[in-house]
């Protein structure tokens, strides 16, 4: 529980930015912003730092009004770099949502034709200077009117759409690029087959040295997706076997085992 504490404390002030950020006019961007016409839009400012983060920009010039759903301790943006493939790829780690379950608290923020909201972009702190740009990492809702009851408005659901921001320079780190493929994020894309064979340790799953209190090793993150989708991959009883197993197999596994701040498992 202290640990999810810590992790929420620390994360706070990204919350204000995911909760608490103020919707306002296009009219008021900076004028070196790019307003894209009759679009969702996402615009980096590279060259800015707030308190460590770059500033981005979400703009909306469509004439419908969309709504984010949002975690309450997450960005809605993560950086990504263009890799030697020529192809992008998440340079941010992402941690599991401070409640300790996949859908963590859910909070919404909706913006309206003709206005923006500024939301911090992640930079990392030391690595090689490369090509980089920020993605929209959350799922959101078209206003599209009224549907068939009256008094009922109609929805689009769209899923993690894939809205990229202008492309600038920025560090990444070769530690965080690794972490991204076995983080919270990566975990919820594998199936039920691949989670199993991190957490049992049949594929290997390196542990990076994050120094953050959210941190956790990726067996572990393999673990709580685990136990977070059981209704889902509907195989509850193998699951709940397979982790009391994995208790019985493991000297460090504390009993009563309840969140991974009470747990160690050997990499």
């Amino acid at each position: 529980m202290t640990r999810y504490l810590i992790g929420f404390i620390v994360n706070l002030a990204i919350a204000s930015h995911v909760s608490g950020f103020d919707v306002l006019p296009i009219e008021e961007l900076p004028k070196h912003v790019h307003v894209a016409d009759n679009e969702v839009s996402l615009f980096a400012d590279y060259q800015s730092d707030s308190m460590g983060y770059a500033d981005v920009y979400l703009l909306n010039t469509t004439e419908k009004e969309i709504t984010l759903l949002t975690y309450g301790n997450h960005q809605i943006v993560h950086l990504h770099f263009n890799d030697t493939h020529e192809s992008w790829r998440r340079a941010q780690w992402v941690h599991r949502p401070a409640s300790g379950c996949a859908t963590g608290y859910r909070s919404s923020v909706t913006l309206p034709p003709g206005n923006f909201l500024k939301v911090w972009g992640y930079k990392a702190k030391a690595g090689e200077l490369k090509e980089v740009r920020y993605v929209l990492s959350v799922d959101y809702y078209w206003k599209l009117g009224e549907g068939e009851i009256e008094g009922k408005e109609k929805y689009k659901y769209v899923k993690k759409s894939f809205i990229a921001s202008n492309i600038g320079e920025g560090l990444v780190s070769d530690s965080e690029v690794t972490a991204a493929q076995y983080d919270w994020e990566a975990m919820g894309e594998l199936s039920y087959r691949e989670l199993i064979a991190i957490a049992t340790g049949a594929t290997y799953a390196p542990v990076i040295p994050i120094r953050h209190p959210m941190y956790s090793p990726p067996r572990i993150e393999a673990i709580e997706m685990l136990r977070s989708k059981k209704d889902f991959f509907g195989s509850e009883k193998e699951i709940n076997d397979l982790l009391l197993r994995l208790r019985a197999d493991d000297d460090d596994w504390v009993s009563g085992y309840s969140t991974t701040a009470s747990i160690s498992l050997k990499p």
